[in-house]
């Protein structure tokens, strides 16, 4: 909170968050993989994680003297994210995910957005 004596205005920021997170192993999970002639066994754990999250951000202009509320920023934004991961090796891991993102202004001027990637990922530790 700000107070202007300029313009006799009081500008209010406010966020609110909430994060959920939640995950799961399932473990000793076996399969193989038979390729070119030969056959690759796969004994690990399947980890999986899922988070949502809520954020809410708001920049309102209030002034004191007319008794007038503005909202001059803000949006409310959810996102949600999904994962798999399997240790195919001690130093190789496959991962497979999701994630989503949507925003919806509280001004009219800006639009509501939405933006999702997913995919997959290998990755070696040395």
């Amino acid at each position: 909170v700000s107070l202007a004596f300029s313009n006799n205005q009081l500008t209010d920021i406010s966020r609110n968050s909430v994060v959920v997170g939640l995950g799961y192993r399932f473990k000793d999970v076996a399969f193989s993989v038979r390729a070119l002639g030969s056959k690759q066994d796969f004994k690990s754990d399947i980890i999986l994680k899922g988070d949502i999250s809520y954020n809410m951000n708001k920049t309102v202009l209030r002034k004191i003297d007319l008794v007038q509320n503005q909202v001059s920023a803000g949006s409310s934004n959810w996102a949600i994210g999904l994962s798999a991961e399997y240790a195919l090796s001690s130093k190789l891991t496959a991962k497979v995910f999701f994630n989503t993102n949507i925003t919806n202004p509280f001004i009219a001027n800006s639009i509501p957005t939405s933006n999702s990637r997913g995919g997959f990922s290998i990755r070696f530790s040395l």
